[in-house]
């Protein structure tokens, strides 16, 4: 058996093709049981490929290529040769690498255990941390040796310690350089590793790894040192490397890879590749049958409410703590509007909301929240939230969920596995920054930090990067960028090269033919790490023993290492704190409307019937009006004729990608002017659609139709 102990993929941003879905689709085809990723300095991919391994019934061994900084590396060998005898009357081999190793060297790491992936996670965080800025940076010895539990480390290809050590002094460096990585993790932990991809100074590497491992009686272990899934993406590394490099095809020289044998292989090819060393082989199945880590294990638990007293013997539990302040919440929002039913109706779907929080464990989650309230700060949960008289009752919600009659299965169901997503809206500004560094500072900066934001490359940014390898002079990259970024997909006969022809380019041409064919790969590849707009993950305890933290590009902020998606499939709880000019504004209402006029302002309290707005919104004077100030909504608003608030709420919804893509816009808006009749597809959606005359526009609605 034969499992790949090393590759890389498209997370190592500009060293490696593939993402780690096809990645373990290629594994899956090629009957190989589990699969390691080692991207560099991060865990960036290692979520979807523990997806992509669950979905596939394999395992994902989880690793990083950490960057090491050592006083000995800077070195390298006179004249890029290597002196010290490999065999007994050998005479010092010529090695001539294919690239001098870079610096700072990286070292291969793969947890074996749950303590090993905190380790990890702990490691990269403190070196990426102690730069202060967007950067890679690179671990200390000292903090390898601090985190080195629970870690396998491999000796490495041709960018490894082992390979740095024989650049730099020999057989003999590199003996003592193996002896020092023996010497950190332990001789059960350190396997001598071999890669072949037909590179003779590979294989005098090899000859000289060998002996090594004989000598300190260490296991062999065969990888692929992988880069992308199959042959034909060597193409596509290729161009990266001139884009990591800054130059062209024709310039790069020995940057590329002499061949494309850095791909997935079959147990069948490795075992023959390997047919003189076939313990290296076995090996592989042997050390994967140790790394038991699964990332379905993160130990991630979301911060707990600071209850008064709960902490002491006796305290209240955060639960009791929570149904208290949602009574109380209750009868703030719903006694002045003195309707009975309304309030009764109230505080039994705060009981049903309740028992599913506590039957969860959220409450902590909905307490957390209101921080913002309690630091003054003006603030607005927006989308399901909505949904939550729980959220209704505590303030983070300004809309009435039962007299608007809005389904909280939409925000909450213990059926679809799904943590609650509240977004906030905060006066964008100085207001939002306070409120972020109101949770650094609350959590501390190794229990809180942003999620990130992985930037891909798309039309635009594909073509001016392949242009640029492709060595185009800039008018021509301009106007082939240009082309590309107008280009958009209209039926099965318009392709991009379609495109280019009616543009005048001659598409045989074998650098446009090229063009176009990279252009198209390089789509959805990941480019390099941004911050998203305001997600924050909190954790109980230490996040940097969850998910490895870097620093972001704005200053006194950090991020993890996985975008939000990621997040919500790994069961991570985000807050999301959005900045929005509108909050601003109320946020100004609020303080002149009493100075004014002597009144206080509650949004929540708002009149919903009032005739000189309704009258502004029918004639479209909406500039300046949140929400409906656009041309489009312009235009809608007349036909419309909104007279009610609920309305408005259909008025908001319909001008939306989603009912205007599924043709739900024009069918509504005839029906709402008479020009059409209001019919049903069954009498059962009767219920569900009245208020909609008939067309689905919400996901309440779909929801509520999936449930008949």
């Amino acid at each position: 058996m034969y499992v790949e102990l090393h590759a890389r993929s498209a997370f190592s941003f500009l060293e490696g093709t593939s993402l780690p879905e096809l990645l373990m689709a290629r594994c899956a085809e090629l009957e190989m049981p589990a699969m390691a990723l080692l991207d560099r300095n991060g865990l960036y991919g290692s979520p979807r490929l523990h997806l992509a391994a669950q979905r596939a019934g394999l395992r994902a061994h989880v690793g990083a290529e950490i960057a090491v900084k050592d006083a000995a590396y800077p070195q390298s060998a006179k004249n890029g040769q290597i002196g010290g005898p490999v065999g007994e009357h050998a005479r010092p081999p010529q090695w001539l690498p294919h690239r001098i190793p870079p610096e700072p060297v990286r070292w291969p790491l793969l947890a074996e255990s749950r303590t090993g992936y905190q380790n990890l996670c702990r490691l990269i965080t403190r070196y990426k941390l102690r730069t202060g800025h967007k950067a890679e940076g690179a671990a200390l010895l000292s903090d390898i040796a601090e985190h080195s539990q629970g870690l396998v480390c491999l000796t490495g290809g041709d960018e490894g310690p082992l390979a740095a050590a024989l650049a730099r002094g020999g057989y003999d460096e590199a003996l003592r350089e193996v002896k020092r990585l023996v010497h950190i993790f332990g001789p059960h932990h350190v396997f001598v590793e071999l890669q072949r991809h037909f590179d003779r100074a590979e294989e005098h590497r090899n000859q000289a790894a060998v002996r090594i491992a004989r000598a300190l009686g260490l296991p062999l272990l065969a990888t692929g040192g992988v880069h992308y899934a199959l042959p034909c993406e060597r193409e596509v590394l290729d161009l990266l490397t001139c884009i990591r490099h800054h130059c062209t095809l024709e310039t790069a020289g020995r940057l590329l890879a002499p061949n494309a044998e850095r791909c997935l292989r079959s147990a069948r090819e490795m075992q023959e590749l390997f047919r003189d060393l076939p313990e290296a082989i076995a090996n592989t199945g042997e050390l994967s049958s140790r790394l038991t880590y699964q990332m379905s294990d993160l130990g991630y638990r979301f911060p707990d409410y600071p209850v008064p007293g709960f902490i002491e013997s006796g305290g209240e539990p955060m639960q009791s703590f929570l149904e208290k302040r949602t009574a109380e919440g209750i009868r703030n929002r719903y006694l002045p509007k003195r309707d009975d039913k309304l309030f009764a109706r109230a505080k039994q779907q705060a009981r049903r909301e309740l028992a599913l929080i506590d039957k969860l464990g959220l409450a902590g989650y909905f307490l957390i929240v209101q921080f913002c309230r309690r630091e003054g700060i003006l603030v607005q949960g927006r989308g399901s939230a909505a949904n939550s008289v729980v959220c209704y009752a505590l303030g983070i919600t300004a809309i009435d969920p039962v007299g608007m009659d809005l389904l909280f299965e939409r925000f909450l169901s213990e059926e679809r596995g799904e943590w609650p997503d509240i977004d906030l809206d905060l006066p964008s500004g100085t207001e939002r920054e306070r409120a972020i560094q109101y949770v650094y500072e609350r959590y501390g900066r190794l229990g809180a930090a942003m999620t990130a934001n992985v930037i891909t490359y798309r039309g635009r940014s594909a073509a001016r990067e392949a242009g640029k390898a492709l060595g185009f002079d800039p008018a021509t990259l301009d106007r082939l960028t240009r082309l590309v970024g107008a280009w958009e997909w209209r039926g099965p006969e318009d392709t991009l090269a379609h495109n280019f022809h009616a543009a005048g380019f001659d598409i045989q041409h074998r650098r446009i033919a090229k063009y176009i064919e990279l252009c198209e790969r390089m789509q959805d590849l990941p480019r390099h790490l941004g911050q998203h707009s305001g997600g924050m993950v909190l954790c109980g305890g230490q996040l940097d023993a969850v998910v490895p933290i870097e620093p972001a590009s704005m200053p006194g902020r950090t991020v993890i290492q996985w975008d939000k998606e990621d997040c919500a499939d790994m069961k991570l709880i985000k807050v999301d704190l959005l900045g929005l000019g509108m909050m601003a504004t109320l946020k100004d209402c609020l303080e002149l409307v009493p100075r004014h006029y002597g009144a206080p302002l509650d949004l929540a309290q708002l009149p919903q019937n009032d005739p000189p707005t309704y009258r502004a919104l029918q004639q479209a004077d909406t500039v300046g009006m949140f929400q409906v100030e656009s041309r489009a909504q312009m235009a809608a608003l007349p036909r419309n004729h909104p007279t009610c608030f609920y309305d408005l709420v259909v008025q908001v919804a319909i001008i939306r990608p989603g009912p205007i893509a599924g043709n739900m816009m024009n069918p509504y808006m005839k029906r709402r002017r008479g020009k059409e009749p209001v019919t049903y597809y069954h009498p059962l959606l009767e219920p569900v659609l009245r208020r909609t005359l008939g067309i689905p526009l919400f996901q309440e609605q779909i929801i509520r139709m999936a449930m008949l």
